[in-house]
């Protein structure tokens, strides 16, 4: 069972750093497998259009760690569409 938390505060000021995992669609690192001992943030912004990579630039500025989800191959989308 995987617990899920909702913090108030950045993920920054809850958890150690080399941790943290920002799940973003513009992450050069597809996640393979989860694992036990490390943090995996959702990015709370879909920045496909007028904010594009918003979330991953701020994942980086923090020096965070990033992967996107093994979507390609795996789910099936509207021709066209790429996450």
């Amino acid at each position: 069972n995987w617990r899920l938390e909702n913090h108030s505060e950045h993920c920054v000021g809850v958890f150690p750093t080399e941790k943290i995992v920002y799940l973003t669609a513009e992450s050069s690192e597809t996640l393979q497998e989860l694992k036990e001992d490390e943090v995996y943030v959702i990015g709370g912004i879909v920045d496909h259009n007028r904010m594009k990579g918003l979330a991953h630039g701020k994942a980086q500025e923090m020096k965070l760690r990033t992967a996107k989800l093994p979507l390609d191959g795996n789910v099936v989308l509207n021709e066209g569409r790429k996450v």
